[in-house]
């Protein structure tokens, strides 16, 4: 369980600590493991909600088992932000200037690091795995945005919350276990609501009703996948783009900065054809630039 996880991975990770931010910070879980079919669009989702002044936080490692799939932290690298040389000190101060921060597990976290041979013994993900998902580095107030792919799983994450006290998450059955909404299917998303007496309320997304329905944009290679991003990032229209606007327009309406959620889409698509996630992403460059220069002898 997670109690036994976070026993032995200790508070081995350092905490990014309550920041001078006003509201609660969203915590992306998604599978360290990667992706191996389907083109993510958490990092651009990461950059819209950054945009419109919802701190984000992710946490990951290198390609590891079972999957061996794309890692997001190579996903940011191809964009020219590289996470994975600063400090926890350093990442605390990107977060504060431009709302976006990662955990890099080597080295941020090396316990949790060391668990990773373990996956290739047993096999397939260990409950670790279930865990990693709902783990939050963030000390301040946190959403936690969760990914799963069994119900079983969604399940295991609600009665954590309730154990834990956590009573602000959003759970996706999303794309290989992501929380990038589907597509080519109805969207089952379980939204936190402390007053109901199952503490969630269940929501179904079909994308056909919004004029987003379309098949999944595969991930041919990681090359690709960045070019298709840079693409999205430069405001053309693409079937990534419109994945980009599905998912960013959820959780702009998600986390309050939208009153529904025609108006998420609408404001997904001005941050993307307008050139402001694109105008972060370069914010973000510079910032780690920055902090990395100040530490220099």
């Amino acid at each position: 369980g997670v109690g036994s996880w976070e026993s032995r991975v200790g508070n081995g990770g350092d905490f990014l600590e309550k920041s001078s931010l006003s509201q609660s910070v969203v915590v992306f879980g998604i599978p360290y493991d990667g992706r191996s079919r389907t083109a993510p669009v958490t990092p651009l989702t990461a950059l819209s909600l950054a945009t419109a002044g919802v701190p984000v936080v992710m946490h990951g490692g290198d390609c590891m088992p079972t999957k061996y799939g794309v890692p997001l932290i190579e996903i940011w690298q191809g964009l020219g932000v590289d996470f994975s040389k600063l400090t926890l000190g350093q990442v605390q101060q990107l977060l504060e200037k431009t709302g976006l921060g990662f955990i890099y597990l080597p080295q941020h976290f090396p316990r949790a690091q060391g668990l990773v041979p373990y996956r290739d013994q047993i096999g397939k993900r260990p409950p670790t795995a279930t865990m990693e998902l709902i783990w939050s580095p963030y000390a301040g107030d946190a959403h936690i945005i969760a990914g799963y792919v069994h119900p079983p799983t969604e399940s295991r994450f609600q009665e954590t919350f309730k154990h834990r006290g956590t009573n602000n998450f959003t759970l996706v059955k999303g794309l290989e276990g992501s929380c990038d909404l589907p597509r080519d299917r109805t969207a089952i998303i379980a939204i936190s609501q402390p007053n109901s007496s199952e503490g969630f309320e269940r929501l179904l997304l079909h994308p056909r009703d919004y004029g987003f329905a379309g098949s999944e944009v595969p991930l041919d290679s990681t090359t690709q996948l960045l070019e298709q991003m840079q693409e999205v990032l430069q405001g053309k229209s693409s079937e990534l783009m419109q994945a980009a606007i599905w998912n960013s327009g959820f959780y702009l309406w998600r986390c309050g900065v939208c009153p529904d959620l025609p108006a998420g889409f609408t404001k997904a698509e001005a941050l993307f054809t307008q050139g402001h996630a694109a105008q972060k992403l370069q914010e973000i460059r510079n910032a780690i630039d920055s902090v990395q220069l100040a530490h220099q002898p």
